[in-house]
């Protein structure tokens, strides 16, 4: 975590290439979203997860809440099939950083679930 702010307080102030700027940007994204400092001054894993969090550095416009390019909403299609007909009988788009856990409610129908 040092490092990485060591790095992007060497860039700041710096004109950068494009694709330079982009991947600071990522940095100081994906550096930051699981850290908390401590008041000791240690950096350890937060017990938490942001809510923007970006989950991919490959793709990191897939995977965030929103495109930082066009500000559209990505989302994930959650799928429900029926077993006997192996037909989709319910779909739920969520956020793209929306746990899956989140759109089982919608996705099974009331009366459907075992138990």
């Amino acid at each position: 975590m040092r490092d990485c702010l060591s790095a992007l307080e060497a860039l700041e102030d710096n004109e950068l290439p494009a694709g330079c700027k982009e991947a600071a940007e990522i940095v100081a994204i994906v550096s930051g979203q699981d850290v908390e400092q401590g008041d000791d001054g240690v950096f350890r894993i937060a017990r938490r997860v942001a809510r923007d969090r970006m989950i991919s550095t490959v793709a990191p416009r897939s995977a965030t809440a929103t495109s930082p390019a066009t500000g559209a909403l990505t989302v994930t299609s959650h799928l429900s099939i029926d077993p006997d007909s192996e037909l989709i009988d319910e779909v739920v788009a969520t956020a793209a950083n929306t746990p899956d856990r989140d759109a089982v409610p919608e996705l099974i129908a009331e009366g459907q679930v075992p138990g």
